[in-house]
């Protein structure tokens, strides 16, 4: 991931490690070598907005918060705090979505938190907005005060400023991805094989796409003419 300020891009690698370049220069590999191996090997990260921080998701249900320094002579990389979300879990953080002064995070057992970001001085609480579940989240959004997650035939709705829940079947069981459109306070629900358009305004709702749909399905019954006459693959 590209930071939103200036062009450090921070990757995650297969160790658990999340290591900062700029162009093909390591500037440095976040770590807390003190701590156990489960604190330390992160599984998620997000950019702060404001570019002043670097959160990550480790496998202790913990976010850990880095802040970023920068000075004449370079940029560093400081501990800043720590924030655990579940203190009767050790559940691995999986996917962090930061935007604004909302932080959405889902975890291995299909939970989800919310945070309200204000200034790190003083820690956010978590507030849980959904229960651990068989079903795998697939993607979580932010889409102006909302927090979106998909995951198997469900769509859920977090509504940051009313504090309300809500959800909607989905269609399929399909693995859908979420396109936010915030100008129009809406989204696109994306899969291999078609999508949806959510209305965000007032109640939750689902709407045909007009958009990208008819080209996905076009490409879809294509491929089943070409390499699937028989109908035998998804």
């Amino acid at each position: 991931k590209l930071s939103c300020v200036d062009e450090r891009l921070a990757v995650l690698t297969n160790n658990g490690n999340v290591c900062i370049f700029h162009d093909q220069t390591l500037l440095a590999q976040l770590d807390e070598p003190q701590k156990p191996l489960k604190q330390r090997t992160y599984h998620s990260f997000a950019w702060s907005p404001d570019g002043k921080f670097v959160i990550l998701g480790n496998e202790d249900s913990e976010l850990v918060i880095f802040a970023i320094n920068r000075a004449r002579e370079g940029i560093s990389f400081t501990y800043n705090s720590s924030i655990r979300l579940d203190h009767s879990s050790t559940e691995w953080v999986i996917e962090i979505e930061w935007k604004r002064n909302i932080i959405a995070v889902s975890l291995s057992d299909n939970s989800a938190y919310v945070l309200n970001y204000e200034n790190f001085q003083v820690q956010p609480e978590p507030h849980k907005i959904k229960k651990p579940s068989r079903f795998k989240i697939t993607d979580v959004q932010v889409v102006n005060e909302n927090v979106l997650l998909v995951t198997t035939g469900s769509l859920h709705r977090f509504n940051t400023k009313t504090g309300s829940a809500s959800s909607v079947s989905l269609e399929s069981c399909d693995e859908f991805y979420i396109i936010p459109i915030e100008s129009k306070n809406c989204a696109i629900l994306l899969s291999n094989k078609t999508s949806c358009k959510i209305n965000l305004n007032g109640e939750i709702s689902l709407q045909p796409d007009d958009v990208v749909s008819p080209h996905i399905e076009s490409k879809f019954k294509k491929w089943n003419t070409v390499f699937n006459e028989f109908n035998k693959y998804e």
